[in-house]
């Protein structure tokens, strides 16, 4: 399965690098490109991709305000808002309008691209910076209020530390002293509460946005 990207970034070295580096994942299609807020909210209409991948700071619409006009328009698209800085009130800005990824651009390739897959699926990946700055609540509440909203157990977050920590089935098995069809049918398990396809995007979600324990 592939996903459709309008990317906008408004440096075009960054841009093309970005370009370049998505579209080498295979599964990760850019559909068009755009230099600035107004001509990427243009192509989110016409082309309705699965995400619009947006740098906060560009002429003409920034990144917030081409987020809102796309929520304003009830367009399908997928929000993921890029930035350099940790910038004031960007940040609960974006989560008012409910976009589904927020970065900042020192993210790791590889971790970025797993993360887009994973957004485009339905669910919601933040750059780690944002655990501090989500809520005053703290990582506890945030991490049970997700593990409620996918209907985890206790045994399902054992179960995704251990995954996080790159243990394969029997390793798993031989840390919960239960059998590898056992482990395998949790994994399952986890695998449709949460929507998603593999093992690593267990991982990969459960660390970007605390639904663990960050690991020693």
């Amino acid at each position: 399965m592939s996903y459709s990207i309008v990317l906008a970034e408004d440096q075009s070295l960054i841009r093309d690098s970005l370009k370049s580096l998505l579209s080498s994942q295979g599964d990760l299609e850019i559909c068009a490109t755009a230099g600035d807020g107004i001509e990427a909210l243009e192509l989110c209409r016409s082309l309705r991709p699965d995400i619009a991948l947006l740098d906060i700071r560009m002429p003409g619409m920034n990144g917030l305000e081409v987020a809102a006009a796309i929520r304003g328009e009830d367009l399908p698209c997928r929000i993921v808002l890029l930035t350099t800085f940790e910038e004031g009130t960007v940040f609960s800005d974006a989560l008012a309008l409910g976009v589904e990824g927020i970065f900042l651009k020192d993210i790791d390739p590889d971790i970025f691209a797993q993360s887009l897959r994973i957004i485009a699926r339905g669910l919601l990946v933040y750059h780690p910076v944002l655990k501090k700055q989500l809520s005053g609540d703290g990582p506890g509440k945030k991490r049970n209020s997700l593990a409620e909203g996918y209907g985890l157990t206790e045994r399902d977050l054992s179960l995704i530390r251990l995954i996080a920590e790159g243990l394969g089935n029997k390793g798993i098995a031989d840390r919960l002293g239960s059998s590898e069809g056992t482990v395998k049918n949790r994994v399952s398990s986890v695998l449709g509460k949460m929507g998603l396809e593999d093992r690593t995007q267990i991982a990969v979600y459960a660390i970007r946005n605390g639904l663990i324990e960050d690991l020693d």
